[in-house]
């Protein structure tokens, strides 16, 4: 098994240990986390992230949760985008 791992102010993280504590949040259905480039060339984490029916999540909750919990490497400076779905491959990985 492949392990997709990004470099984030220079320390390595797994995208999927911080979307699985994601989805140990309450409102939280399904999340992907990705690394994105920054305006200066660095990764910063940005996540993708499914509610679950009949839950609603407050602007900048899960950032906070995020923060509160893990520590700054791991923090989601490319923020949050809510989307309905998170599509998959056949083989169980996201589709960044």
């Amino acid at each position: 098994m492949k392990m997709c791992m990004t470099k984030c102010n220079v320390v390595q993280i797994d995208p999927d240990e911080l979307a699985k504590f994601l989805m140990s949040h309450k409102a939280v259905d399904d999340a992907v986390v990705v690394g994105i480039n920054n305006r200066i060339g660095l990764h910063w984490l940005r996540a993708y992230v499914v509610i679950k029916k009949g839950h609603t999540i407050a602007h900048g909750e899960l950032e906070k949760y995020v923060s509160e919990n893990n520590p700054g490497y791991k923090h989601l400076e490319g923020g949050v985008e809510f989307v309905d779905c998170i599509h998959i491959t056949l083989i169980g990985n996201s589709i960044h």
